[in-house]
């Protein structure tokens, strides 16, 4: 899967259905498929309520559906503006995500914020937001080209 493939795909945000499914959100939106068809591939569904997805185990789900992803932990001197659109970014726990969070970037500031409206759940809400807080771990694109 080409950036230019991703981007196409990077209009509708997608809402989680489960308080853990964050990262399985994000995943469906860049593959552009909807929220239950990607948890429908996870071997261990339970996680969308209990711990959620790590970032190793995104990255092979995303390969499921032919997308080439690939994980780091950030440094301190990390600058999210260096990113590619398309790039799951993992939120440092915080006050407003105690567990953490994961967005996908759309633009220069922008990301897809798969629970925007948290901790309300019924219903949860998603949608595009400005991203405020620090970034712990990011899943990018390995295919750079626009071919």
């Amino acid at each position: 899967m080409t950036l230019r493939q991703i981007a196409n795909q990077l209009s509708s945000p997608v809402t989680q259905e489960h308080s853990m499914g964050c990262g399985l959100a994000c995943v469906a939106f860049i593959v552009g498929k909807t929220y239950q068809t990607v948890w429908k591939k996870v071997p261990t569904k339970s996680f969308a309520w209990t711990r959620g997805y790590y970032c190793k185990e995104l990255v092979a789900l995303l390969s499921k559906f032919g997308a080439s992803y690939e994980w780091k932990k950030v440094s301190a001197k990390f600058s999210v503006e260096t990113c590619p659109i398309g790039t799951i970014v993992f939120l440092k726990p915080n006050t407003k995500y105690p567990m953490g969070h994961f967005m996908v970037k759309v633009g220069r500031f922008r990301y897809m914020n798969p629970w925007k409206n948290f901790p309300i759940i019924i219903p949860a809400k998603s949608g595009f937001v400005t991203l405020r807080e620090e970034i712990s771990y990011v899943i990018e694109p390995e295919i750079l080209s626009s071919k």
